[in-house]
C-alpha cells in the first residue's frame, strides 16, 4: 500500500452527522412524521447547502415549507445547531493520526455558522490548530475532480500522499477512479480499521479475524 502522510476528512458526513440528520431529528422531535419523500427532499436540499447554492437560512426556510413545524427558521437553525455534534469515535481516530505525525486537514461542506460550530466542540477546535480547514462550496463551480485537486493545493498537499475519507461511496469510487486514495466512511471502528490494514495505526487489540470480518462486511 502506498505511504501516506496526510489525511483529509470530509466534514458532513464524516467527523459530524450529514446536515439532513440533524434537521430529521429535529423535525422528529417536533412531533413531525418524517416520511422517505421528505427524507430525499432534506437530502436534496442539504446538497444544495453543501455547494453553497443556498445559505443555512435560505435551507431552514425551505425546511419548514416542507415539513409543518412550529418552529421559525432561526428557531429551526438553533435546533439544527444543537444537534451538530462530532463522533466521538471518529475524533478519537483523528487524535491518533495527529500523535502519529500525519498532517489532517477537513473539507468542510457545511455553511460557515454550522461549520465553526462543529470545529468548536468535541476536541476538534484543539486538534485543528496546526491543520487546516477549506469551504468546499467556494469550489463548487469546478467539477469534483478539478475542485479536490485545488483545495489540496490550497492545503499544500500532494495528491498521492493523501488518503480522503468520504462518507459518500459514489463520490469515493469516482475519485478513486480518477487517480485519487480514498477511504468510505461506515463508521468510527471501521475506519481505524481501515487504518490498521494500512499500516498507518497499530492494531491495538485487533485481531486478523476482526479486521477480515471488516473486509468482507
Amino acid at each position: 500500500m502506498p505511504a501516506f502522510t496526510s489525511v483529509v476528512f470530509w466534514l458532513d458526513g464524516v467527523i459530524v452527522p450529514p446536515v439532513w440528520q440533524c434537521a430529521r431529528a429535529v423535525i422528529e422531535a417536533e412531533g413531525v412524521a418524517v416520511t422517505p419523500a421528505l427524507c430525499f427532499r432534506l437530502i436534496d436540499l442539504a446538497g444544495e447547502l453543501k455547494t453553497g447554492a443556498t445559505d443555512s437560512e435560505q435551507f431552514c426556510r425551505r425546511v419548514i415549507e416542507h415539513a409543518p413545524v412550529k418552529l421559525s427558521p432561526p428557531q429551526l437553525a438553533a435546533a439544527i445547531e444543537r444537534r451538530i455534534e462530532p463522533i466521538f469515535g471518529v475524533v478519537q481516530v483523528m487524535n491518533e493520526l495527529a500523535r502519529a505525525s500525519y498532517r489532517l486537514a477537513v473539507l468542510a461542506d457545511y455553511p460557515p455558522l454550522w461549520m465553526s460550530t462543529a470545529l468548536s466542540r468535541g476536541g476538534l477546535e484543539r486538534l485543528l490548530v496546526e491543520h487546516q480547514v477549506v469551504m468546499t462550496a467556494q469550489y463548487a463551480s469546478a467539477d469534483l475532480f478539478t475542485a479536490i485537486g485545488r483545495m489540496l493545493a490550497v492545503l499544500q498537499l500532494k495528491i498521492e500522499d493523501s488518503l480522503l475519507v468520504d462518507a459518500d461511496p459514489l463520490r469515493g469510487m469516482a475519485l478513486l477512479r480518477a487517480g485519487f486514495k480514498t477511504a468510505t466512511f461506515v463508521d468510527a471502528p471501521r475506519l481505524r480499521r481501515e487504518f490498521v490494514l494500512r499500516a498507518m495505526l497499530p492494531a491495538r487489540g485487533l485481531s486478523l479475524r476482526d479486521m477480515m470480518a471488516d473486509i468482507s462486511a
